[in-house]
């Protein structure tokens, strides 16, 4: 575990430069946690780090750059957008994650905690957690505000790997089966009490978008796959809300998420839509290793 944290935040590091660089990234620069890796003044170059990374840490890898990808998204949405997230939030949030922490730690105090872990003072730990929970909380607020602005919708969703499964789903919803007798069959989780998810923006991956801009209250679309995708989905349209020109207090931004929390259809969508919006793209570079993973310094 240790390793693993030390390997999250450097990679968090160089990654974090390189998407903010229109050029590939050969030189680490300070404050990079790779600068001081260094052999006869040779700095570590983030090239070859995340390369190595992506080889022996290929799920954790993919899901941190997913993860950088996703904070910077939320970043140009909130400026787009002019959102702030409030700190009286941002405040509570931290105090009560680092209250869960001191809970969990019994005798040990939070600075050998994160001298243990990290192997940085717990000021500094502090200051990570407190940035990456503003990333966290910019993301949720950014994503369910561009939902109320561009009309919501509340479905009810099946997904299944056998196709006769949801041929059958889609014909009981279509004569009229109550949702709640088939709730528990689908392979998603995270539904509410009657079955359905939280209202969720309409601009879906396709087709289900696309059928979205005209389907009415308990129409059932599908059956269907995403794109990319072998599961099987069968969709029930339970509840649609008109686009909104304003948006709520952020506080009930925040009250809405904690009773309806973000779903994987809904985070799909949204990071879907981001990265054609932004034209994002490329991933981790390729697992073979450079000639020399470690560069001369930038000269002057």
């Amino acid at each position: 575990m240790r390793s693993l944290a030390l390997f999250a935040l450097a990679l968090l590091s160089c990654a974090g430069e390189a998407m903010r660089s229109t050029q590939p990234v050969v030189w680490v620069d300070a404050p990079s946690a790779l600068h001081s890796i260094q052999i006869e003044h040779a700095p570590l170059d983030a090239r070859a780090f995340a390369a190595e990374a992506a080889f022996s840490f290929p799920r954790q890898s993919r899901e941190l750059v997913r993860s950088i990808q996703r904070a910077e998204f939320a970043r140009l949405e909130a400026k787009r957008l002019d959102l702030l997230l409030p700190s009286t939030i941002l405040e509570s949030r931290l105090a009560g994650n680092i209250a869960a922490i001191e809970d969990g730690l019994g005798a040990v105090s939070k600075e050998d905690w994160a001298r243990s872990i990290y192997e940085q003072p717990w000021p500094s730990v502090r200051a990570a957690m407190k940035e990456r929970l503003h990333n966290q909380l910019l993301y949720q607020m950014v994503l369910r505000a561009n939902a109320w602005l561009s009309g919501r919708v509340r479905l009810h969703v099946w997904v299944t790997r056998d196709e006769a499964q949801a041929k059958a789903w889609a014909t009981e919803l279509a004569s009229g089966v109550n949702p709640r007798e088939l709730a528990g069959e689908s392979l998603d989780v995270g539904q509410m009490p009657d079955g359905s998810f939280s209202p969720m923006s309409r601009n879906l991956p396709q087709p289900l978008g696309e059928w979205l801009e005209t389907a009415n209250v308990h129409d059932v679309l599908g059956p269907f796959h995403f794109d990319g995708d072998a599961a099987w989905h069968v969709v029930r349209v339970s509840e649609l809300f008109e686009p909104q020109s304003d948006l709520p207090p952020r506080q009930v931004l925040f009250d809405e998420l904690d009773s309806q929390p973000i779903g994987a259809l809904e985070a799909r969508a949204w990071f879907e839509e981001m990265s054609r919006r932004y034209n994002a793209r490329g991933n981790l570079p390729g697992i073979s290793a450079l000639s020399s993973p470690f560069v001369p310094n930038r000269p002057n």
